[in-house]
């Protein structure tokens, strides 16, 4: 059962933390968040000439360029990080409980 809470609050808490790390980054150091976006952008267009090029169908090819956005992409990376950071955080407290505890 403790799995399961950790695991939807990581979720939960990834997001929330994904938004607050992108408005911080807009708000502190807006050209990172431009480079970022930019970046974002030649990711999206290397995957529609790798498909392109692989002879996927114009369907896929739409529902990439109206799926995937550059913001996405963006927000996307922030909430990966945070999930990265927030395991580590878990990990933590709980290496520190088994060490409280005995257990470890």
């Amino acid at each position: 059962m403790r799995i399961l809470i950790e695991s939807i609050l990581t979720i939960v808490f990834s997001f929330i933390l994904g938004m607050i790390g992108v408005a911080l980054c807009a708000i502190y150091a807006p050209e990172v968040l431009e480079a970022l976006q930019i970046n974002a952008s030649f990711l999206k267009d290397d995957l529609l000439v790798l498909l392109t090029s692989a002879g996927a169908e114009s369907n896929a090819r739409v529902w990439i360029r109206f799926l995937v956005a550059d913001e996405q992409l963006v927000f996307l990376l922030f909430v990966i990080l945070s999930r990265i950071v927030l395991s580590l955080f878990f990990w933590f407290l709980r290496s520190i409980q088994d060490a409280v505890t005995g257990r470890g």
